[in-house]
This record gives structure tokens, C-alpha cells and sequence, in this order.
């Protein structure tokens, strides 16, 4: 019997997971496999379950898209599914074991297995089931997900003699963005090293892996000798058997192009958007500006500037009193201007943005991330204040007469 691999149930969760959860404690989940290998992830109330048939596991999921470690959960479902399996259920008791488990949940606690792997799937393999480590000279993703910035992969390279990993692992997914405020930084890894004799699929704890992630002797049968190192050197990895890797920012943790699982071969900067996501939502969470400055003389002002920056928007006004600034006289009431604009403080700080630079105090290589890094509000401020006149400058806003500076 076959039971769905980690990184299709964690798919699954994802996309239940942005659904709204209707209340703070999320959205029941629970993953029922068939004895034909079928399977499907049910959600919301289990009253409305119309087939009890197979074997379960059950969980909860946050909702509202909000961040929660998808493979951990997904792993968990399908432990719980193959213990019943393997501790003699059948198929027509499955409504017993996913009632039980969500009476677990009700009370606080996800329900885990306890159990040490059985293997059942996986009798010794005969020698004669080949395993050849690629020559694979560029880093290449070989799992995880499309976008693993926000959701995490694992890359790798090898030469046909030994393999090299490195897991991908966004701080967010893994702790939600509160805990993340404390890490500092978007990514943590781990890496991992292999040679052939350790992907040796007799090897009790490349077993203990291909068991973790739903890999059963009949499905390493049907990949190539390349795909089962692959597939072994990556169970391996997300069973434990790996270091800490580097963590910090993008650029700390890639330094070479990547092969993704999209096609595109890049760097760093593939996975950059989570740097921006990062900085913004959790380092950048409850910035806020309100800068106000006139002059020349602040008694009697002839020109204002207001930047006020709250919940991730940037609002800039500019007053200009047209008599001072021309010499000319005006018509009555259209002596004093009042310019502004909005925008969005990651459009602001964009380097490729055409405005920066504009102004010779804004200093264009100061993107939102370089903002996160700065020491102090007074630092982050001043950067921002700069770039804003460099905005307002090049693109202009709406304009309109007001009584005087200030209005």
C-alpha cells in the first residue's frame, strides 16, 4: 500500500490553509488514505466526513494564509495514518481513529505517533537495486516547493561521487512571524553530505527515512538509479541526518545560480522577495514615521514638508507659498500650494525605482531591507525622508491651493 508523499499533502495544507479559519484556533484538517493508495485531505467539521473508510490522521491548520511549518504537519498526518495501518486497523475503522484524534486537538495538543518505524514497506532490498549519485556540477532543486523563499526547498550538486544539500528553511514557516522577530534574519539551513555507501537502501536509517516521507520499496523500484540517490540523500537530510547550515539573508545563504524547480536559473535573488517579506511585515512590522519640518522661519513659514509612515504606507505633503518662491504675485487664494502623494514604502525605497537618486541626499542603494538592518528609527527615518523628496520631486502628486503652510 502506498501512502502520499510529505510534499503533496504539504501542498495540500497550503492551499486549505488559505481559507478563513473562522475563529482563532484555525482549520481542522484530516488526511485519509485508502488501501489503493488514494488519498484526499478533508477540512472544517468532521460531521460533514461522508466516507469513514481508510486510515487517518488529523491536525489543524492556522488559516487566513497565515505562516505554519506545512511538511511538519503533512509528516505528522501521514505517521498517523500508517501507525493505524501498521498496528493491525483496517479500512473500516478509520472514523474511530480520526474521532480520536481530533478529541486530541480539541484539547490544545496535536496528536504525534509515538511510534518507532516499523518499515513495513521496506523488507531488505536485494543488492541489485542500483543507486548512482549524478554529475550534477550546478546546484539544482530537487524538492520542496515552487516558491522557496516562503515555503522552502532543498538544493543540491554533485559529481558523481558525493553529494551536497543544502535545505532551504524560511524562518516564518517554520515559526510564524512573532518568534521570527526574534531570529533577526529571513533563513535558517541545514546541509547535509553524502557518498554512495550512505545511500545504501539496506541501511537502517536510509530506511528509517524512505519510511518518514512515504517511500515505499515499489516506488524506489520505479525511479532511476540517479532519482533514488536524489530521493535518498533528500529523506536522509529531512530525517536528521544533516548540520546547521548558514542562516541570515538571501545573499548569505546562496552564493552560486540555482537550477530552481521553475526552470529559471538565478542566485540569491530568486528568493529574495522573502528578504523584502521579512523586513517588511516582522522587522519593519510597527515602524512609523511623523516628520514634520518648516522654514524657513518656523513662525512664519514658506514651505512645509510632512513624511508620516504607518502600517507599511508612506504619505508625503509639500507646501510651497508661490509668492516667496517667484517673487510674483498671485491671485488671491492661490498663493500657497499643497502637494502630496502615497505610496508604498517598499515602492518607495525600490532601488530600480526611477526616482531614487533624484535627490542628492537620498542614497539609492538603501532598499527596505537595508532598512530593517539600520541601528535606529533616527537612521531609518532620515533614509526615508530622503527618498520621499526624491518621489515627490520626480513623479509629482496632487496638487491644490490652500490658505497657508501647514493646511
Amino acid at each position: 500500500m502506498r501512502f502520499p508523499t510529505i510534499s503533496d499533502v504539504a501542498t495540500k495544507l497550503r492551499r486549505i490553509n488559505k481559507q478563513d479559519s473562522g475563529d482563532e484556533e484555525g482549520i481542522d484538517v484530516r488526511l485519509q488514505v485508502h488501501t489503493d493508495g488514494t488519498w484526499t485531505v478533508n477540512w472544517g467539521l468532521s460531521d460533514y466526513d461522508q466516507d469513514h473508510r481508510g486510515f487517518w490522521g488529523s491536525s489543524i491548520v492556522p488559516g487566513d494564509n497565515r505562516r505554519f511549518d506545512s511538511k511538519d504537519i503533512a509528516r505528522d498526518l501521514i505517521e498517523q495514518a500508517r501507525e493505524q495501518k501498521a498496528t493491525g486497523g483496517d479500512e473500516d475503522e478509520g472514523v474511530e481513529v480520526e474521532s480520536s484524534g481530533m478529541r486530541e486537538r480539541a484539547g490544545g495538543h496535536r496528536m504525534r505517533s509515538r511510534r518507532q518505524p516499523s518499515l513495513p514497506g521496506f523488507p531488505d532490498i536485494p543488492e541489485k537495486l542500483e543507486i548512482q549519485i549524478p554529475d550534477m556540477p550546478m546546484w539544482e532543486q530537487i524538492d520542496g516547493d515552487m516558491d522557496p523563499g516562503a515555503y522552502g526547498g532543498t538544493i543540491a550538486k554533485s559529481d558523481g561521487d558525493a553529494i551536497e544539500l543544502l535545505k532551504i528553511q524560511p524562518v516564518r514557516e517554520y515559526v510564524g512571524d512573532k518568534e521570527a522577530a526574534d531570529v533577526g534574519h529571513p533563513f535558517w539551513t541545514r546541509e547535509a553530505y553524502f557518498t554512495l555507501e550512505d545511500l545504501d537502501p539496506n541501511d537502517k536509517d536510509v530506511k528509517s527515512a524512505l519510511d518518514s516521507i512515504g517511500m515505499e520499496h515499489d516506488q524506489l523500484e520505479e525511479l532511476t538509479p540517479t532519482q533514488r540517490a536524489l530521493t535518498i540523500a533528500s529523506a536522509l537530510l529531512d530525517y536528521g541526518k544533516a548540520d546547521e547550515g548558514p542562516a541570515g539573508w538571501s545573499d548569505d545563504i546562496i552564493h552560486d545560480k540555482v537550477k530552481w524547480h521553475s526552470g529559471k536559473v538565478a542566485g540569491a535573488e530568486y528568493i529574495a522577495d522573502e528578504d523584502e517579506a521579512y523586513a517588511q511585515d516582522v522587522l519593519l512590522g510597527d515602524f512609523e514615521v511623523d516628520y514634520e519640518k518648516y522654514g524657513p522661519d518656523e513662525k512664519e513659514p514658506t514651505s512645509g514638508l510632512k513624511v508620516a509612515v504607518s502600517n507599511g504606507n508612506v504619505e508625503i505633503v509639500e507646501w510651497t507659498d508661490i509668492v516667496d518662491a517667484t517673487g510674483e504675485d498671485q491671485p488671491e487664494g492661490e498663493e500657497v500650494t499643497r502637494q502630496s502623494a502615497d505610496v508604498a514604502l517598499s515602492e518607495l525605497l525600490d532601488p530600480k525605482g526611477k526616482h531614487r537618486g533624484t535627490y542628492s541626499g537620498d542614497n539609492k542603494t538603501v532598499s527596505i531591507v537595508e532598512l530593517a538592518k539600520m541601528d535606529s528609527d533616527e537612521e531609518r527615518e532620515e533614509a526615508v525622508v530622503a527618498a520621499a523628496i526624491a518621489y515627490l520631486g520626480y513623479y509629482g502628486g496632487t496638487e491644490e491651493f490652500v490658505d497657508q503652510i501647514g493646511d
